[in-house]
């Protein structure tokens, strides 16, 4: 799997040398993420829904992991209780 912190050495140079074009990129995100932070309710459901996006894709790719302590099998028991 890449490992995004592996760009930063090559990133920081080209920061510096390209500061102008960098600095128009940051002033628009900055802008857009403004935008969206201006509008309170607006900017915590879109944070509740990147995070649990975050969750769900994770728990796809590494899957759902299996109890490994005794009281999480009762939770297990006591959720199929429930569910039905």
């Amino acid at each position: 799997m890449f490992k995004f912190y592996y760009l930063i050495p090559l990133l920081i140079p080209a920061a510096l040398v390209k500061g102008d074009i960098s600095m128009g990129l940051f002033h628009r995100l900055e802008r857009w993420l403004g935008s969206i932070a201006a509008n309170r309710a607006r900017a915590v459901a879109i944070t509740a829904m990147v995070s649990l996006a975050i969750s769900v894709g994770l728990a796809l790719r590494a899957g759902i992991p299996a109890p490994q302590v005794h009281d999480e099998f009762g939770y297990l028991l006591l959720g199929d209780t429930f569910a039905h």
